[in-house]
């Protein structure tokens, strides 16, 4: 057991992200693995933090003592815990570093986007924003990303040099409920949250192809913008946990990605690759995987019947496509994908 082993890490969007609570889940259960004091501490009430990502965040963030108030905050209210180690989820946490470190404490940054990109800041205001990220980011002892191709960006636009460590996977359904799941009906799922107005358009134009009596479409109830499908074809769910989701989600047949953002890596692709869910991706460029077929979202709005196709190309070679998909699981599986994020971490400890 390391002989500093208390662990916090500090989130303030947990229950508004599906994809960071299924990355957390992954990496509390290594942590705790691996003799690590875990305490997650969800702070949903950060109205600062949700304020500026809401509202201000193009005009505040530009400044300094934005980053230094907010770090200030969040590191006073993270130290009545006595920490060990720090873990911090988003880029705009950044700022409690130099406080946390002249504690004492070993702090670690989670970057899973940045916010100059969601928030889609350019210009002189995100070079502003990014040098600020930069001088409070580059005093963390790890910095972590989920993908290769992020860790060069970070590289490129912060002067960072990062780990990768992808979100990891358990598999939740053995190969043979996979290889038993019916092909009379085919079930689609997305478990994303449309947090874009085209991946509303896109939900409904794939809706609108699929006939009710062969394909039934089923997507997460969430996102800003869920709320613009008014499609009657797609059937809504919701559950508070992974966990909870897991159960009811194994037996549907593929994965639906479909979204214009280039996201760093795509949570749902561990949660599909975890199912055993041959995926669909209508996606900016491919993911990372010979899983899946691929179209750009504007290809894929001059010919949306092409979903159909899609589909019947995977059933009818569903099963092998399955058998492929568990071959990769292993390669991805938590404890490997986590291994060197924890032996860093046991250097720096």
């Amino acid at each position: 057991m390391p002989l500093r082993n208390k662990l916090v890490i500090y989130t303030p969007t947990y229950h508004k992200s599906t994809g960071l609570q299924y990355r957390l889940s992954m990496l509390i259960k290594t942590l705790k693995e691996n003799g690590y004091e875990v305490h997650l501490y969800v702070d949903e009430h950060e109205t600062l933090i949700r304020g500026l990502y809401n509202r201000f965040a193009r005009y505040l963030l530009k400044y300094e003592y934005t980053w230094e108030f907010i770090g200030k905050h969040i590191a006073n209210k993270v130290l009545k815990y006595n920490p060990d180690i720090v873990f911090l989820t988003i880029d705009t946490t950044a700022g409690a570093i130099p406080l946390l470190k002249s504690k004492g404490t070993k702090t670690v940054l989670l970057l899973e986007d940045l916010t100059v990109d969601w928030l889609q800041i350019i210009g002189r205001t995100r070079e502003r924003i990014l040098k600020h990220l930069s001088e409070y980011a580059s005093q963390a002892d790890i910095v972590v990303v989920p993908s290769r191709e992020f860790g060069d960006k970070v590289r490129k636009e912060l002067g960072i040099v990062s780990i990768v460590c992808p979100p990891g996977l358990e598999l939740k359904i053995s190969l043979k409920e996979a290889l038993l799941r019916p092909l009379d009906k085919i079930y689609i799922l997305h478990a994303r949250q449309i947090e874009h107005p085209m991946e509303a358009q896109l939900l409904e134009l794939i809706a609108k192809q699929l006939p009710e009596n062969k394909y039934v479409l089923y997507a997460l109830k969430a996102g800003r913008y869920y709320t613009n499908v008014k499609s009657r074809k797609i059937y809504w769910y919701y559950y508070p946990t992974p966990e909870e989701a897991v159960k009811h989600l194994k037996k549907y047949h593929i994965g639906l990605i479909a979204t214009p953002r280039n996201a760093p890596t795509f949570t749902s692709y561990w949660f599909h690759l975890s199912l055993l869910q041959p995926l669909i991706t209508i996606t900016p460029k491919p993911i990372e995987t010979g899983n899946s077929i691929y179209i750009t979202p504007k290809e894929f709005l001059k010919k949306p019947w092409t979903i159909r196709n899609f589909i019947n190309n995977i059933v009818s070679r569903y099963f092998s496509m399955v058998k492929d998909l568990y071959k990769n699981v292993l390669a991805h599986e938590r404890s490997n994908a986590h291994k060197k994020l924890i032996d860093i971490l046991k250097e720096i400890n």
